[in-house]
């Protein structure tokens, strides 16, 4: 088993900020829109701006990293858009439970295109990703009840942001410590 090296750790805490900034930047913008929990203006807005925010730590790692902004903002915006219409044609737990899942393998799949052509084994990113939003919605969820009110606006993207930042960071650095990544 190989050590992380120092370069690691800070490429793991700049992927992890990033990613809490954008999210809680994103769901400021949504709850400035009227959104009370994240929903589908917290997820573009969240989404997008984590790609973007993420850019400058994968591009000392990977080429053409911009792709990976382009990626977060259309999977992000495109799922949370066919979630939204999938989720307004049925009712009760379907509805309630739609929009996420379908968000999250729309920009999985999204950034796995970009990760496939430089990433040896980028077909854990899809479990990667599952398991940060496991992690994140389940810290929402668990900080939601003990406040005894949903976490709303900033406060609830940045643990939400956190969950999926240092989950996905931690599987980043494994990923790219692989000596096959092709840059």
């Amino acid at each position: 088993m190989r050590m992380c090296r120092q370069g690691d750790w800070t490429f793991g805490m700049l992927w992890t900020l990033a990613t809490t900034a954008g999210w809680a930047a994103g769901w400021a913008i949504g709850a400035a829109a009227g959104e009370v929990e994240g929903g589908v203006v917290s997820a573009i807005s969240g989404g997008t701006l984590s790609g973007a925010l993420q850019w400058p730590a994968l591009r000392r790692r990977l080429s053409s990293a911009s792709w990976w902004a382009a990626a977060s903002a259309l999977g992000w915006g495109g799922g949370a858009l066919v979630g939204l219409a999938l989720s307004s044609a049925t009712a009760g737990v379907v509805k309630a439970t739609l929009g996420a899942p379908i968000a999250l393998a729309l920009v999985t799949t999204m950034q796995w295109m970009y990760l496939r052509r430089r990433v040896s084994q980028s077909g854990w990113w899809f479990i990667a990703n599952v398991a940060a939003l496991g992690v994140a919605g389940g810290g929402v969820l668990a900080i939601s009840a003990l406040m005894g009110a949903p976490l709303v606006g900033a406060l609830g993207g940045a643990v939400l942001g956190l969950g999926i930042g240092a989950t996905t960071g931690a599987a980043l650095v494994w990923l790219l410590n692989d000596r096959s990544v092709s840059g």
